[in-house]
């Protein structure tokens, strides 16, 4: 994924084909002089220029817990961010069904095609 900026970000996603282990999953950002690499939600380490930080995480929390129990937490995270994850989320899912390898998405053509369909329906 590039923004329009020129940003990038790398989303991997492989089956070691076992269920001890599951997915690993890699995600990568460039964003302006800022890189960072989270490597299967256990380590992310950021760079920018001379400087480099590390971080782990164990056992490994890929945030499934923590979603499923925000109804009841105090601290909640933003609907328009919920709403916009699913989003991209979507896109890409309609990417794997019609098997596109390449394809533009911006929030704000996603939120008016939403505006449109939910003002079509009432």
């Amino acid at each position: 994924l590039t923004s329009d900026d020129g940003d990038l970000i790398t989303l991997s996603l492989t089956s070691r084909c076992e269920p001890f282990e599951g997915i690993n999953e890699s995600i990568n950002i460039q964003y302006g002089q800022v890189i960072s690499k989270i490597d299967d939600f256990r380590r992310m380490t950021i760079w920018k220029d001379d400087y480099k930080k590390t971080y782990h995480y164990w056992p490994k929390d890929v945030g499934h817990k923590n979603a499923v129990l925000q109804p009841f937490n105090s601290s909640r995270r933003s609907w328009k961010e919920v709403e916009a994850s699913t989003l991209l989320m979507l896109f890409i899912k309609d990417m794997v069904i019609e098997k596109e390898t390449y394809k533009k998405f911006s929030f704000s053509n996603e939120w008016k095609k939403l505006e449109q369909l939910t003002q079509s329906a009432h």
